[in-house]
């Protein structure tokens, strides 16, 4: 059986995507994970903290994961298997260790401050884990609530895409969710959008996705965060899939300067998935 992990710090922000998380547990008949990690308290000196401060933090997260879990089960009418953990450490270095355990589908997680998708992102714990985790992770802007996934898009650098696009994976999530592929290249170099080398990328990737009979866009954009804002809307995405590898395109899209692309980029659940 699929599984779903969804770590939470039990802030309104990350009990929505542990939410959301619950949402796509029942559609997808996984079980759902949920970890909070307690840090362990800063000490500025020798002396280490009062073990009655680490057995208050820990009571506080066993009442508060009990209420949640209490609110998940009759939010999904029982109808999904929740398992929850408390451990003490570091985030991402806990958040690692059970996946690697469980071996999740995806990662969910929601912003570590509430506002626009650009602090969604610098928020240290999230953003390391889109980037750095082994798993797909799966990012929930803080106001965002689940919908069926009908429409997905899928971001790409037209450069080695038979080594970098997984396909077995996007299949599995097509045919899941009996979603519509938008694939789309934006370019930020002046000219034909399919030109040189790009062209014979094409080539390869409309072969290597033939079977999910996507619809392809290439466009030009000098801002990227633009183009991807009118593509988002004009197709009507429910979900976005990059690649935090490709470094330019990263940056780009997530730390954009546009006030417009900020109110709907906020409302899109972003999937980061790593080669």
């Amino acid at each position: 059986m699929q599984k779903i992990l969804a770590p939470t710090d039990f802030s309104d922000p990350s009990v929505n995507a542990v939410t959301w998380a619950a949402d796509l547990a029942c559609v997808s008949g996984a079980e759902l994970y949920v970890l909070h990690v307690s840090p362990l308290p800063a000490s500025y000196s020798e002396v280490p903290p009062p073990v009655s401060m680490i057995q208050d933090m820990h009571e506080r997260a066993v009442k508060r994961m009990k209420e949640l879990k209490e609110k998940l089960l009759q939010h999904t009418h029982d109808s999904i298997r929740i398992h929850t953990q408390i451990s003490q450490g570091d985030v991402l270095l806990e958040i690692e260790s059970l996946a690697g355990k469980i071996d999740p589908y995806a990662i969910v997680m929601g912003p570590e401050h509430e506002g626009a998708l650009q602090r969604l992102l610098t928020g240290s714990h999230t953003l390391a884990a889109a980037k750095q985790s082994r798993y797909p992770v799966i990012v929930v802007p803080a106001d965002c609530r689940y919908s069926k996934l009908k429409r997905i898009g899928l971001g790409i650098e037209l450069n080695e895409v038979i080594k970098t696009i997984p396909v077995d994976f996007i299949k599995r999530l097509q045919q899941q969710f009996h979603a519509a592929l938008y694939v789309f290249h934006i370019s930020i170099v002046p000219g034909a959008p399919l030109a040189g080398e790009r062209k014979e990328e094409a080539g390869w990737l409309s072969e290597i996705l033939k079977e999910m009979d996507p619809e392809y866009h290439y466009l030009y954009q000098e801002n990227v965060e633009e183009g991807l804002c009118r593509y988002a809307e004009k197709y009507q995405l429910d979900m976005l899939i990059v690649f935090p590898h490709r470094r330019n395109f990263f940056k780009q899209l997530f730390f954009p300067g546009h006030t417009r692309a900020l109110a709907l980029h906020s409302n899109i659940p972003v999937l980061f998935f790593h080669d």
